[in-house]
């Protein structure tokens, strides 16, 4: 590893119950994953695979990796190379990341999702000029149930 890319990657995992395959429930202690990395070698879904793997993720779930940025004052969410190397040019000065991790149900995005979907559907309606209230409920109704 070449001492001038490296940095360290300080991983918080918060505690968080684990759905087991046989639909079980496991509760899980909070933990610290340190690691030290190189900038040029680091690739997203490997780093990914390696937090699930040391955790022990099931397959009913997923992770949500955040960094602090200091830019727009929020934790932003890392999902790909490219933000994961703008949270590390960001802290490059100090060269140590630090990364919280929340383990999700992967049914929680789908159904977030489809409520992405039905929040876009009540803003069609609300900018649409208004019908008569009732009209207005049974039409959301139809487009929610019936897409197409």
């Amino acid at each position: 590893m070449d001492p001038n890319s490296s940095y360290r990657l300080a991983v918080r995992v918060g505690a968080y119950v684990k759905l087991t395959d046989d639909g079980g429930r496991e509760y899980c202690k909070a933990c610290s994953i340190p690691r030290i990395l190189d900038r040029d070698s680091t690739n997203w879904n490997d780093l990914l695979l390696e937090i699930a793997t040391e955790i022990k993720l099931s397959s009913k779930e997923k992770l949500r990796v955040t960094y602090w940025d200091n830019l727009s004052r929020s934790y932003e969410e890392i999902d790909s190379d490219h933000k994961l190397l703008r949270a590390i040019d960001m802290y490059w000065n100090i060269r140590r990341l630090s990364v919280q991790v929340r383990v999700i149900k992967k049914t929680t995005m789908m159904m977030t999702m489809i409520l992405a979907g039905w929040r876009a559907c009540l803003v069609f309606y609300r900018e649409a000029p208004m019908p008569q209230p009732t009209k207005l409920l049974h039409n959301l109704h139809l487009r929610l149930t019936h897409p197409l």
